[in-house]
């Protein structure tokens, strides 16, 4: 009798070691695949993630070989996409194409060899304040959390923004949101979201943080 109560305390005291061994190993995965370990350096002053900045001369495998260390393959690639549109900054620009991964987005145009890098853009994607192609590329991947140089999620209160970021501008009925939503952007120099980053607050919340480039 004895031995049999011996066998059965081994046999618990085995199971309860690899229900634990198992949660300690889902434990270590999920943190793993966090994006607090993510090293991703956005300056919103400068407007530039990983020291890559918008403008001419930035294309997709810059900036895939900046992102992928930190982030991994990318969760959508559309590919060149030839586009005739007027919504495009330079007339010699045809081809469009963005890279995505999880909320944070990239847009690019080019032809040829001469590349573009239109914006960057994470959280919603409808901030993008110049008009882009709609590529019908579905939804994105899931949230990565990711923070700016001064601290600032997707989520926080507009008002936590520290200077000299100031509203730029604030208006109710944008078209790009619900009807009635608060819209407030939010840059270094209020007169302009040329040559630095932008937040955008609807309702009070940071919803997206980026930089684009306008000119050619």
């Amino acid at each position: 009798m004895d031995r049999l109560r011996l066998r059965r305390a081994v046999i618990l005291i085995a199971a309860a070691l690899i229900v634990l061994i198992a949660a300690l190993l889902v434990v270590q995965l999920v943190g793993d695949s966090s994006s607090d370990d993510a090293n991703v350096e956005i300056t919103m002053e400068s407007g530039s993630i990983q020291g890559l900045a918008t403008g001419r001369g930035v294309g997709p495998d810059e900036v895939i070989e900046a992102i992928t260390p930190e982030l991994g393959e990318a969760d959508l690639d559309t590919g060149w996409v030839d586009v005739n549109t007027d919504v495009r900054p330079c007339p010699e620009l045809t081809e469009y194409r963005e890279l995505w991964w999880g909320d944070l987005s990239f847009g690019f145009w080019g032809t040829g060899d001469a590349t573009y890098l239109h914006f960057w853009n994470v959280g919603d994607r409808r901030a993008v304040l110049f008009s882009v192609p709609d590529l019908d590329q579905g939804a994105p991947g899931p949230p990565l959390d990711l923070m700016t140089d001064q601290g600032i999620h997707i989520g926080d209160d507009v008002t936590t923004i520290p200077p000299p970021f100031a509203a730029r501008a604030s208006a109710a009925g944008d078209e790009r949101f619900e009807s009635g939503a608060q819209v407030v952007v939010v840059s270094a120099d209020p007169a302009t979201v040329e040559n630095s980053g932008h937040y955008l607050g609807v309702d009070g919340t940071v919803v997206s943080f980026g930089a684009e480039s306008f000119a050619c």
